[in-house]
């Protein structure tokens, strides 16, 4: 009778012991536990302006080289926009050009930059040759604007704050504003602006008109 119930004691204890196997929760040797669905969505969710502000912005470089923001003022308010680059089509330089501008060739030798909303508002832009005289050509653009008036007043090169380097001559009627700036130096140009006092975008051109640069 006692070895029956040493049996049936033996015969217990392995029942729980294979049950106590049969339900453990560790991994097979080799495999990974994965982590529960609601751990893995924790760690995925993330605040979208985190995620916008941590972003890297990408940016050309050429883009940036075709591109720069010039300020001017117009009506009395200071404007910033941005100017793209843009070469002359028939002489050797290049300029950034405000959006309501548009470049395109008079004749051999005279571009002009004209204001795309009114085309009498425009810049004439001439690259100035080594061989020419700079005191011939100041005397010849004096009597240019002698027709606008016979007021022509003239800012020598050390009197000109605006545009360094440069004299500037001007003349006004009742019709128009006749601005020329004749810049000295290695690369030498000059520019003519026809505006009125209604439509003043002097400064305007004299801001893309610093912008101007050689090219081969």
């Amino acid at each position: 009778m006692k070895h029956f119930h040493y049996f049936i004691a033996v015969l217990t204890l392995a029942s729980v012991i294979l049950s106590a196997c049969g339900t453990s929760t560790a991994a097979p040797e080799g495999e990974t536990v994965s982590p529960s669905n609601d751990s893995v969505n924790d760690s995925a969710v993330q605040n979208p302006e985190e995620t916008e502000a941590g972003e890297e912005i990408v940016t050309n470089p050429e883009d940036e080289a075709n591109s720069q923001t010039i300020t001017y003022t117009l009506g009395g308010s200071e404007i910033s926009e941005s100017a793209s680059l843009v070469s002359s089509p028939e002489q050797s330089f290049a300029i950034y050009t405000l959006p309501d501008f548009t470049l395109v060739s008079e004749e051999p030798g005279k571009d002009v930059l004209y204001l795309n909303e009114d085309s009498s508002i425009f810049m004439r832009i001439e690259l100035i040759d080594e061989s020419v005289n700079l005191e011939q050509l100041i005397q010849t653009t004096t009597d240019q604007l002698a027709v606008v008036s016979n007021v022509v007043s003239q800012d020598e090169t050390s009197e000109n704050v605006e545009l360094p380097d440069a004299i500037k001559l001007e003349a006004s009627n009742e019709e128009q504003i006749v601005t020329s700036y004749i810049k000295k130096g290695e690369f030498r140009w000059k520019i003519t602006m026809f505006t009125t006092a209604s439509m003043d975008y002097r400064d305007a051109f004299l801001q893309m008109a610093k912008t101007i640069t050689p090219i081969e």
